[in-house]
């Protein structure tokens, strides 16, 4: 293991002249060598430690705080500067006679977000990502899901509310109380006495519009070509980041990208027993950080170590217990459609034309079983008390003769009418077991006025019949004989979004009305659930 040269921080000036507090450990060398960089919100310091591993590898390491947080400069927005800053960062390090041009970057959920980022700016230093748990759009995954505005980031936004960040603003007895203040602007005020800035601006762009679309990555998918190492979870809440990160690695080379799909929360690579479910010993993977090094070593310094030769997608199925490698993840396979029939609450063949009604009240709206202070949205239990409210309508397998496993996202695409002239729509699959137990496996968010496009709102004609799209976030999960496959829809996720006043002025009103709802099936509306599933 080499030796460690000095440590310095440096304000990197950005093209605005906003200057950026940047942590930098050298090895021991005055040769150029290679770099490996976090951008941060949550303070330069504390991932040092961490990170000294890679400068005994002989790696210069950057951990930068993001404008407007801890030592730099700026405001803080959250998303709203990272491509450009990252863009003049990998410039600043490329120029320094310590680094040989070539950088890497690595992180998790914000951490994540800020390489794809940079990546998104096509700067050509940087030659290799390791994304874990990555955070994605603000319209798809962070500030909103689907459209629909997140009700469980605010503990987040607490967190980052001053220049330091704060996670004991976070955990409080109250949240409950404080989620139900309306308009929601105020929650900031009545919680910590004052206005979080980003969060205000947030709410200032309820569609998809030249602010939303800044933060979105994805959509500037024709600029990522860097190879990427991507790192998430079944149940990582940012599960959508990671989604867009497949998707616009999609066409690279074999040996561009490796995927790397446990069965976690946001949290990662951590944890055996998720509530009840105790995850078997291989459940945790203890080569992790060697693989991470085996990516930098190869892009950054061309080492022929093979992990370019490696099947590209490593995956864990749930209940099989068993990991799995493919060309892609979700690995090719032929779809599976399962057509709603609201005359049996089940799945039929060719079921005959009904529907199934219920009213969604935003008073009382069905809940995502979270705790919104474990800053964890994505969590396994059992929803089978829940799914007993009447503003939970249910589609249920019988039980299966053979097991399925079901690798990547569901589909619904189903018709619907709604009373209000805005909704949301939310759904579950859940693994209904013999004793009754219900635990979900993963859901799907969407508000219904952005149905055709996230960028102009539509707002429903009460009554109307409208058809919809909606997918989950991915699994891979085996669904055992014995055990029922449930689709449940409602219009809540309360803890996670919050609940729809079913009005035109939204969540910036403070009054709501109950939204009766109807659901279609059959050959005039054939609402269809598909999947891809191996038997």
């Amino acid at each position: 293991m080499g030796t460690l040269g000095r440590r310095f921080t440096a304000m990197v000036p950005m093209r605005d002249g906003t200057r950026l507090a940047t942590e930098v450990l050298l090895p021991a060398t005055t040769q150029p060598v290679a770099a490996i960089m976090e951008r941060t919100p949550y303070g330069r310091n504390q991932f040092i430690p961490g990170y000294q591993r890679f400068a005994h590898r002989g790696y210069a390491v950057i951990v930068q705080d993001v404008r407007g947080r801890e030592d730099s400069e700026g405001p803080w927005i959250p998303f709203q500067y990272e491509r450009d800053d990252a863009n003049d960062t990998l410039n600043w390090i490329a120029a320094q006679p310590w680094n040989n041009g070539r950088v890497g970057m690595i992180g998790g959920s914000y951490g994540g977000y800020t390489q794809w980022a940079a990546a998104a700016s096509g700067n050509p230093h940087l030659q290799a990502i390791v994304s874990m748990v990555t955070a994605g759009g603000a319209f798809t995954d962070t500030f909103a899901h689907g459209g629909a505005p997140s009700m469980a980031q605010l503990a987040w936004f607490f967190s980052v509310s001053g220049q330091r960040f704060q996670p004991n603003l976070m955990h409080r007895d109250d949240w409950d109380q404080l989620l139900r203040t309306r308009p929601i602007a105020d929650i900031p005020q009545v919680g910590l006495g004052h206005a979080i800035p980003g969060y205000t601006a947030y709410l200032q762009h309820p569609t998809y519009d030249e602010f939303m679309a800044n933060t979105d990555w994805h959509a500037r998918a024709d600029h990522i070509h860097v190879p990427a190492f991507i790192q998430s979870g079944w149940f990582d809440d940012d599960a959508m980041g990671t989604i867009e990160a497949l998707d616009v690695t999609r066409n690279y080379a074999p040996g561009q990208r490796h995927i790397l799909l446990g069965p976690w929360l946001h949290g990662g690579n951590a944890q055996y027993d998720l509530d009840d479910l105790a995850l078997p010993a291989n459940a945790i993977r203890h080569d992790v950080d060697l693989l991470h090094t085996q990516w930098f070593d190869h892009f950054l310094r061309g080492v022929d170590n093979g992990i370019d030769r490696q099947p590209t997608a490593e995956y864990f199925t749930m209940n099989a217990n068993q990991w799995h490698t493919a060309d892609t993840f979700p690995p090719s396979a032929p779809a599976t459609q399962w057509p709603l029939d609201a005359t049996t609450a089940g799945f039929g063949a060719q079921p005959g034309s009904a529907h199934v009604d219920y009213d969604y009240d935003p008073n009382d709206p069905a809940p995502q079983l979270v705790d919104v202070s474990g800053n964890e949205f994505e969590f396994p239990t059992d929803y089978a008390h829940w799914e007993h409210r009447s503003d939970v309508v249910s589609f249920t397998s019988p039980p299966l003769t053979n097991a399925i496993t079901i690798n990547g996202r569901l589909t619904l695409h189903f018709f619907a009418s709604s009373s209000a002239v805005d909704t949301d729509w939310a759904i579950r699959a859940t693994d209904v077991s013999p004793d009754g137990h219900a635990r979900n496996v993963t859901d799907g968010i969407m508000n219904a006025k952005f149905r055709h496009d996230p960028r102009h709102a539509e707002y429903l004609t009460p009554g109307a019949i409208n058809e919809y799209t909606l997918a989950t976030l991915q699994t891979s999960y085996q669904f055992l004989p014995g055990h029922r496959l449930r689709l449940d829809v409602t219009s809540a996720a309360s803890n996670l979004i919050f609940p729809n006043p079913n009005t035109r002025a939204g969540l910036n009103g403070t009054t709501s009305v109950v939204a009766h709802q109807r659901i279609y099936t059959g050959s005039d509306y054939p609402s269809t659930l598909s999947f891809n599933a191996a038997g």
